[in-house]
């Protein structure tokens, strides 16, 4: 067959996003499931990259004004993966605010 088009890669990326608001959404209505929010975290993460690029998802998270921001969103990712979901949810959403 043909290789995916960045169309193709596209929609799967809006997939993987949609799958991942969805998980995260779950998550919190399970009364903040690790596991949920977890794969959450990991689609959404997974599918951004897919839907505006590599280089822009980049150059998006790591400009000079959204240090803050990025540490606090991946450091809320990371303490959701060890066990701390409420308080890494409530960090996430900083970081997505800043």
């Amino acid at each position: 067959g043909r290789p995916p088009t960045m169309e193709d890669l596209r929609k799967i990326g809006i997939g993987l996003t949609g799958f991942g608001l969805l998980f995260t959404f779950l998550g919190v209505l399970f009364l903040f499931d690790r596991t949920l929010l977890g794969m959450g975290n990991l689609l959404f993460l997974a599918g951004v990259p897919m839907i505006i690029g590599l280089q822009k998802t980049g150059r998006f998270f790591f400009q000079r004004r959204k240090v803050r921001g990025t540490a606090c969103f991946l450091l809320g990712v990371i303490l959701v993966f060890i066990g701390w979901s409420f308080i890494g949810l409530i960090i996430e959403g900083f970081g997505f605010l800043n």
